[in-house]
């Protein structure tokens, strides 16, 4: 995989034309027919959870990885998306203009990660970034063009109908100036936001933002990597912390992520020592409280 400086540096929306994700998509299934590549068992556990369909070539750690992500998400989240494509390099490139791009989300909700090689991995820490980043795209889609369908997150008791794009521009001592592709002319990362890569659309600050925060979407070996990122992204003047702060409760509000995750973001921003035991603890058991809970959710809906 590439390093991660770089990979995080560049997903997409995907804008291509419809009939050519429907190609690609189509492409690999069949590619799954005529090879007839033998599912696993955590690929057909998640096609199975969340009725949706997984193409091209994952590796057994990659669809158990794809599992454990989907389950940081409230079920509700992960039963909107339609597809998760793998996608090897030469038919990846076919389909994205960019070529550094590393991953995309379709608006018809079509998560897709390219791979190297179908025999090559994507590196734990990368594929559990991209997909927290990508289903918050997915997240973004759904609120944003059908805000009708989220009463709770779309709407407050004083009848406040803004979109989340507008709520998420107006929130207090937030003044982020999103500049396109010129993001990668940026030497230092921008206050109010977790990542360079967050100033180049206000949807890739709010995908950015999950990812950075949804410390469920990812492992205890990996813990110390994602609880140092969160707290140095919080590290900044008054005005940036609060910014944060704001985006926190807003994410949580439009459930991005829930309210015990959004607890502990606030207790690692509070610590001198983010990659505590203590903290690490209390991490690896709220991702088990999260993950039995969503599990129970998916098996009663």
């Amino acid at each position: 995989m590439l390093l991660l400086t770089l990979a995080l540096a560049n997903d997409a929306e995907y804008r291509g034309s419809d009939s050519d994700m429907i190609e690609l998509r189509e492409r690999l299934r069949l590619l799954d027919e005529t090879q007839r590549r033998e599912e696993s068992k955590w690929e057909r556990a998640v096609e199975h959870t969340w009725t949706l369909d997984i193409y091209g070539c994952p590796s057994n750690l990659e669809a158990s990885i794809t599992e454990e992500v989907m389950l940081a998400f409230a079920p509700d989240i992960g039963d909107s998306i339609t597809s998760i494509l793998f996608v090897e390099t030469t038919y990846f490139r076919e389909h994205v203009s960019s070529a550094n791009t590393v991953a995309f989300a379709h608006y018809s909700n079509i998560v897709a990660v390219k791979k190297p090689t179908c025999s090559t991995p994507v590196q734990s820490y990368d594929l559990r970034t991209f997909l927290a980043h990508e289903i918050a795209h997915v997240r973004t889609f759904n609120i944003h063009n059908y805000q009708d369908l989220f009463p709770r997150e779309g709407r407050s008791q004083t009848g406040d109908k803004r979109t989340l794009r507008q709520k998420w521009a107006s929130l207090d001592s937030c003044s982020v100036t999103y500049v396109g592709d010129d993001w990668k002319k940026l030497t230092t990362t921008p206050d109010g936001l977790v990542r360079k890569y967050g100033a180049k659309t206000w949807m890739e600050d709010v995908a950015t933002f999950v990812e950075v925060t949804n410390l469920i979407a990812y492992h205890a070996k990996l813990d110390d990597r994602a609880l140092d990122r969160l707290h140095d992204a919080y590290q900044g003047n008054a005005q940036h912390k609060k910014c944060l702060q704001n985006k926190l409760e807003k994410a949580n509000a439009f459930r991005f992520l829930d309210d015990e995750t959004a607890d502990l973001v606030r207790e690692v921003w509070a610590s001198s020592t983010p990659t505590s035991s203590a903290l690490k603890t209390k991490l690896q058991s709220l991702r088990e409280t999260i993950h039995a809970r969503n599990r129970e959710a998916l098996k009663d809906r």
